[in-house]
């Protein structure tokens, strides 16, 4: 009883602690989109603006994925690694503006309605949440969590910018507002994040073995996911159209198939390795 009366504690202390950073999150985004676009973002989702409100999802709800890694007996502990889940948070913020898509401004893009570069911010958010939760997740010490967070950003980043390039440069559709592409992105990033996940999680061991076993996992879970998901799926299930022409013709329907398969077949690999 004792023990279910600690858990309780600690779980109500993690979600007082994530609502309240979220909502920290949320005045300095208002705040910069107000700079940004001389518009209230509250009033925008109230009028009915899916972009913005898309995209916010994925920063909230990123936000909360990641303090699940982040649960401790210690208040303080607790405290410290929510503010490091919104100096994280904000740097995929900066990462999209300035790496991903950094053609256009992005705010002010999504406050013009720009769904389908939303969908990818939501799938990027929730990417980021996902690894900052493998990296605050098990026993070592507490820089780890900084260390192994930067290494899952730049890989992430890295196979991002790569499969836009397999692709027929996927970015510029999503710029252009081509749903498809944004859905196809976003749907990636989350299953490039989970492969991540796999290759960060767990006790603190040593640095050289466990920075090895991170790329060792990293790459064969990549390697795993492109044969089947881009490859042998994509075969299976829609044999009569590929990816690319469905992108350029914005067909949306047989993207969320083939976007949910390749979330799927992600989550497979992360119980198998």
């Amino acid at each position: 009883m004792e023990n279910l009366l600690l858990n309780i504690a600690s779980i109500m202390t993690t979600m007082i602690l994530s609502l309240t950073m979220v909502y920290v999150f949320k005045i300095i985004l208002d705040k910069y989109f107000e700079n940004k676009t001389n518009q209230n973002a509250s009033t925008e989702i109230n009028a009915g603006n899916k972009a913005i409100s898309i995209r916010r999802s994925g920063m909230y709800l990123g936000m909360i994925i990641a303090a699940l890694g982040a649960m401790s007996e210690s208040v303080l502990v607790q405290i410290l690694d929510q503010i490091l889940i919104l100096l994280f948070m904000g740097s995929a913020f900066i990462m999209s503006d300035k790496i991903l898509f950094k053609e256009v401004d992005n705010t002010k893009n999504i406050a013009n309605g720009n769904m389908s570069l939303a969908i990818s911010e939501f799938g990027l958010f929730i990417g980021t949440g996902i690894i900052t939760y493998a990296s605050f997740s098990g026993q070592g010490p507490w820089y780890s969590s900084i260390v192994f967070f930067v290494l899952g950003q730049i890989v992430f980043i890295a196979i991002t910018k790569s499969y836009e390039k397999m692709y027929a440069n996927i970015d510029k559709k999503v710029i252009e507002g081509n749903i498809s592409a944004g859905i196809m992105l976003g749907s990636v990033m989350i299953a490039f994040a989970l492969i991540l996940k796999t290759a960060i999680i767990g006790d603190f061991t040593s640095w050289e073995e466990d920075i090895e076993s991170f790329f060792v996992v990293s790459i064969f879970g990549f390697i795993i996911l492109i044969i089947f998901a881009n490859y042998i799926i994509d075969k299976l299930f829609l044999p009569a159209i590929t990816i690319k022409e469905a992108i350029e013709a914005d067909n949306i329907a047989p993207i969320i198939l083939l976007s949910s398969i390749k979330i799927g077949v992600a989550l497979l690999i992360t119980f198998a390795i």
